[in-house]
């Protein structure tokens, strides 16, 4: 990490309510979702949504914390759509952290898919009901 990155993280601990660990966090992922993209910055309801994702879910790598498998995620990334899933199933056991962002990241466009297929559902039958 670089030295200015070092001062903002001292900066960011002392004068908001972030710690030391998710100022490193937030800076690594520019502020935005490492999943989807979203600007934490951009507004107080994306900034609400700031969620910190285990990659591997601690529940099944059974390890301590580690910094590189964590994750600036927003809440619907983490929560909705990739709540214990484990990305080495299809990344691999080796897999380096930006590989198993990637299988993340695909497990998640997915899982939207198959939402955005239940929605156009459930809005043909409200549309037929309205015929």
């Amino acid at each position: 990490m670089k030295k200015q990155d070092e001062s903002l993280i001292e900066q960011l601990s002392k004068e908001t309510k972030w710690t030391a660990e998710s100022a490193r966090l937030g800076l690594r992922a520019n502020f935005h979702c490492e999943y989807c993209d979203l600007d934490f910055l951009a507004s107080p309801e994306n900034y609400k949504l700031i969620q910190i994702d285990h990659i591997v879910p601690l529940s099944i790598q059974n390890t301590l914390t580690n910094f590189d498998n964590l994750a600036l995620a927003c809440k619907q990334c983490n929560f909705s759509f990739k709540r214990g899933v484990d990305p080495r199933s299809t990344a691999g056991k080796d897999a380096t952290r930006d590989e198993l962002i990637q299988a993340a990241k695909e497990h998640i466009r997915l899982a939207k898919a198959k939402t955005a297929e239940e929605i156009a559902g459930l809005k043909a039958i409200l549309n037929s009901k309205g015929a």
